[in-house]
């Protein structure tokens, strides 16, 4: 009999994949859960390119069936290939309402090619966040670095919200990290732009990196100069401001344009 009753359940398992997402039960405790019994890449792309009214197949790199609101109803957390390049940038969040799919929250972040690797229990309350690396500089190819960010989203009234200064010691354990990376010249400067930003978020000096963005920009290197223009529009002091629009006019085509574009950015943030 037990043979005969895992036989069974090896054939159903296969079908019950098969089945409409929308027509299966997104409880957490119903049998045969979707994270238990979660559906096929195909299946849940098609989901996403619905939801998403994409008019070209979006890419699913991965997803996680998971129950932020501890509500006993599961949202699916995935990532999202748009380029076409396999840069999985986009972080979605659906869930389902009267029967339908709707999309709860559209995050970007920096290559989240498994999003398991994104989704922790932070304070051991058993409420999922979301740990977001995002790009904080633009890819310019392999001659240089890109400087991330991290970000902490926390589920609040249906949504996930960012709640990064409400985990203090996540950044803790990203200094650790970037200590190492410096040590590579490659990474150096990276390194150093994300250590003084994580100083100036928790409540250092406003103005920390100034000094080191301002000798950038005399560096022959585009990358450096650009780079600066970002840690200025970050700080976005008045002496800051002033640097940003002295890039925003560098002889460069596109230093200007970063700086441009980060003045605009920055002038969002007043």
């Amino acid at each position: 009999m037990r043979y005969l009753l895992a036989v069974l359940l090896l054939i159903a398992t296969p079908a019950l994949a098969e089945d409409d997402l929308m027509a299966r039960d997104w409880s957490v405790n119903t049998p045969h859960s979707l994270d238990a019994y979660s559906p096929g890449n195909t299946e849940v792309g098609a989901l996403v390119n619905k939801v998403l009214d994409s008019d070209w197949n979006l890419r699913v790199c991965s997803y996680k069936f998971v129950d932020p609101a501890r509500d006993g109803q599961y949202r699916l957390v995935a990532s999202v290939d748009a380029s076409g390049r396999h840069l999985c940038i986009n972080v979605v969040v659906i869930g389902k309402k009267d029967g339908r799919a709707v999309l709860i929250d559209e995050l970007m972040a920096d290559d989240v090619d498994d999003v398991k690797t994104v989704i922790h229990d932070l304070n051991g309350d058993r409420h999922v966040e979301l740990v977001l690396p995002t790009g904080w500089t633009a890819r310019e190819g392999a001659n240089s670095c890109i400087a991330n960010w991290l970000k902490v989203y926390a589920w609040k009234e249906g949504h996930f919200v960012d709640q990064s200064r409400s985990y203090p010691d996540i950044y803790k354990v990203r200094l650790k990290a970037l200590e190492e990376s410096r040590l590579d010249a490659f990474n150096e400067p990276c390194a150093e732009m994300e250590e003084d930003r994580i100083a100036r978020f928790q409540g250092g000096p406003a103005n920390t990196g100034f000094d080191r963005a301002a000798a950038w920009m005399a560096d022959p290197s585009g990358s450096l100069r650009r780079k600066a223009a970002a840690v200025f529009a970050d700080i976005n002091d008045e002496a800051s401001k002033k640097n940003l629009a002295i890039l925003a006019a560098d002889n460069d085509p596109l230093v200007a344009e970063t700086a441009k574009q980060l003045q605009e950015s920055a002038g969002h943030k007043e």
